[in-house]
C-alpha cells in the first residue's frame, strides 16, 4: 500500500467515526430547554489560529449546568466598533480580535439537552447538531477522492 491509499483510509476512517456520532446522538432522547450565553473564552485553535468558546447555561431537571461549544471563529475588529461588554484579544492598539458569533452574552438560546447525559448538550442548531454529520461527509468524500486519485496513478 502507498501513502495515499493510508492517508485516504484515515480520511474514510475519521469521516465514518463523524457520522457514527452524529447517528448515536440523533437516536438519544433529548429536550430542548431554554438556555442563555453567558461568556465567551478566548482559545487557540490548531495552527495558531484565535477564537472564542461559546459559554451558555441552563436549567434542567432542579439543576443550572454551564457548557461550552468550541465553534467560534475570530473576527478582527476597529476598537471603536466594538460594543460595551464584547470579551476581545488585544491585537493593536487600535485592533481587536473578537467573537465571529451570531450570539452577545445575554442572549437566549434553545439548548438540546441529552436526557442521560444532561452535561453534554449543545444550542440546538442545525450547524451544531448536523456539524457531524456533515464533516463526516466530508472526510469521506475526500478519502474516497484520494483513493481513487491513488488508484489511477
Amino acid at each position: 500500500m502507498n501513502e495515499f491509499m493510508i492517508f485516504g483510509l484515515v480520511f474514510i476512517a475519521f469521516g465514518l467515526y463523524a457520522v457514527w456520532i452524529y447517528i448515536k446522538d440523533s437516536r438519544k432522547s433529548y429536550q430542548i430547554v431554554p438556555g442563555k450565553i453567558v461568556d465567551f473564552k478566548a482559545h487557540m485553535g490548531h495552527k495558531g489560529t484565535k477564537g472564542f468558546t461559546t459559554i451558555f447555561e441552563y436549567y434542567y431537571q432542579g439543576v443550572t449546568y454551564t457548557a461550552e461549544r468550541n465553534i467560534n471563529g475570530a473576527k478582527y475588529s476597529k476598537n471603536s466598533d466594538i460594543e460595551e461588554g464584547t470579551p476581545k484579544i488585544y491585537y493593536t492598539k487600535n485592533r481587536s480580535i473578537v467573537p465571529n458569533s451570531k450570539y452577545k452574552i445575554g442572549d437566549s438560546v434553545e439548548v438540546r439537552v441529552y436526557e442521560n447525559e444532561p452535561e453534554r448538550a449543545v444550542i440546538n442548531t442545525k450547524s451544531d447538531v448536523f456539524l457531524p454529520l456533515i464533516m463526516g461527509s466530508v472526510f469521506i468524500l475526500i478519502g474516497v477522492l484520494i483513493l481513487t486519485i491513488s488508484y489511477i496513478v
